[in-house]
């Protein structure tokens, strides 16, 4: 620990290290996760289906945003990135929160999501090329958990404080959250850029037209990254949209007080802290295929849990759903990188990101007016249904690849996978 200490004045690929889990800390400390939908309800006067509305020009602002800048941060470099990303995000967190009408709401989190996309994907491609440099890549796997440990405790750290001070003011954890997150920006500007990759065609500088072509062509040219990419963004939709969108409103109807909702939020973010933490021993003990297989199934008993019981005890079984999605992220991304072509890491990472936004996209409206019409019960059954239905549909196509190359999908990729993420186990 004093060693990373020491090193976090320095600029050296190894001080990159503790920088980055120290801004990663300090930009999901989001203090408003637990209270935004009830601020806007209670404090803007918005319906649910506003609510909804309100959420659907987030993603959709992060489907547009999220490729164009993710090959920003491998044009420019991934440092440029993440300091844009952090200036923009602190802005919109104050005007979120200062907003009095729909339009302007609209716009402050359209801002926001723009700011999220600098960071998404630029945070794993310079965390992961900094090991590279290190000639420490074999370690990116254990290294993220532990990374996503990091986020995952900051959220429910800031979950329960968030809770906690919306209880007293709704609108107050938007402006703390704003300087928590500009608190990072003296980490990033220590950062070291690690090289940039050239074209692998030219040997010269990727310009942003070359970098979309590069990514179109890998994602073509490779099923088997489809699929991973296909099964990535797909995974964390159902878990998102009850963590981002209904739980509030949810534990609200069934007489759950706003502190206790924060302390919810805080405990699911634990076990997914927990789930992170133990990606590698668990894809260890049942083989990369086989979790890849049986987290859907755990995902969708979480989600259906909560429109079956519609109480506090499908609160407690989400839990199942909280730990699993984040068990399995550490192995997805793992196999994102090892497939994607080194000089446009970054923006297939933002692919990745935007698929699963872009299915945000296309569910939320209709789950938005079914939980006002039919009540929030019922839409839990649809949307674990409809996830856990497209995942099986998605597995089973990846599994005709291992049928026609007669290997495991796992197998098929450039390099070896880290040590502690063993495609050939299969339990």
């Amino acid at each position: 620990m004093m060693k990373y200490i020491r090193l976090l004045p320095t600029q050296s690929y190894e001080s990159n290290i503790p920088k980055v889990f120290i801004y990663s800390f300090l930009t999901e400390f989001i203090l408003i996760l637990p209270i935004w939908v009830l601020f806007l309800q209670q404090v803007r006067g918005l319906s649910l289906a506003q609510v909804t509305f309100t959420d659907i020009a987030f993603w959709a602002t992060i489907v547009l945003a999220e490729v164009p800048t993710g090959a920003v941060a491998d044009v420019f470099g991934r440092k440029i990135s993440l300091i844009i990303g952090a200036v923009v995000v602190g802005i919109s967190a104050i005007l979120f929160g200062w907003a009095p009408t729909l339009p302007l709401i609209l716009v402050a989190n359209s801002l926001w999501a723009i700011g999220i996309t600098f960071n998404s994907g630029a945070v794993q491609a310079i965390f992961y090329d900094s090991l590279l440099q290190l000639g420490r890549e074999e370690e990116y796997t254990k290294l993220r958990g532990r990374l996503l440990v990091v986020n995952f405790s900051a959220v429910a750290l800031s979950s329960f404080l968030g809770g906690w001070l919306g209880a007293q003011d709704l609108e107050f954890p938007f402006y703390i959250y704003s300087a928590v997150t500009f608190m990072g920006l003296p980490f990033l500007f220590r950062l070291k850029e690690p090289p940039q990759e050239s074209d692998p065609d030219t040997k010269e500088k990727l310009t942003f037209r070359r970098t979309l072509q590069i990514t179109a062509d890998a994602v073509r040219r490779k099923p088997n990254l489809r699929f991973i990419l296909l099964y990535s963004s797909l995974m964390p939709v159902s878990a998102i949209v009850v963590l981002v969108l209904f739980l509030q409103p949810f534990a609200a109807s069934i007489g759950i007080s706003i502190a206790a909702i924060g302390v919810i939020v805080g405990i699911s973010q634990i076990l997914s802290a927990i789930g992170s933490a133990a990606a590698g021993r668990i894809v260890n003990l049942v083989g990369a295929w086989t979790w890849l297989r049986l987290a859907p199934f755990l995902v969708f008993i979480g989600v259906m849990s909560l429109g079956l019981f519609g109480d506090l005890t499908g609160i407690i079984l989400f839990g199942l759903a909280a730990f699993t999605e984040p068990a399995i992220r550490p192995l997805m991304e793992s196999l994102v990188l090892k497939h994607s072509p080194s000089s446009v890491r970054a923006t297939i990472l933002s692919v990745d990101a935007l698929l699963a936004r872009l299915f945000l996209v296309l569910i939320e409206p209709g789950l938005g007016v079914l939980a006002d019409q039919r009540g929030l019960p019922t839409t839990f059954l649809v949307l674990g249904l409809v996830s856990f239905s497209a995942i099986v549909l998605t597995l089973i196509g990846w599994s005709r690849i291992w049928k026609n190359n007669g290997k495991l999908p796992l197998e098929d990729i450039d390099e070896p996978l880290p040590s502690s993420v063993n495609p050939k186990s299969t339990g």
